[in-house]
């Protein structure tokens, strides 16, 4: 006879949030530095106006864009990625690829968009 139990593991919820991903304590050492910085993409349509809810996949990680058309993605230092915008009534999908330094990165993405409202 088998008798076992299973602890649910928080990590593999894939959480959003990281203050509610990781288990409920860790140590540090006294130096820590974190690792990664921000990579902030800002969409914008061909009128420079703010795409809301664009789809932005950068390394395999999916947000969508908030109202300001911004969407912050975590990213390791020193380290490049690629990554796809789309966006509902969108020309063709914006790729491309993103360097990223020791510090927060703000990158800016121009798309098109049609206009259905002349059709």
């Amino acid at each position: 006879m088998r008798i076992g139990w299973e602890i649910p593991n928080p990590i593999n919820a894939l959480q959003e949030d990281e203050s509610i991903r990781f288990p409920f304590s860790a140590i540090l050492p006294a130096s820590y530095e974190e690792g990664r910085v921000n990579a902030t993409f800002t969409v914008s349509d061909q009128d420079s106006s703010a795409v809301k809810d664009a789809k932005i996949n950068y390394n395999g990680e999916i947000k969508y864009t908030n109202a300001s058309g911004q969407a912050v993605f975590k990213a390791n230092k020193n380290s490049s990625g690629l990554y796809r915008v789309t966006a509902e009534n969108m020309v063709r999908d914006a790729v491309g690829e993103v360097n990223v330094g020791t510090t927060n990165e703000a990158i800016a993405v121009t798309i098109n968009i049609n206009d259905t409202a002349s059709v």
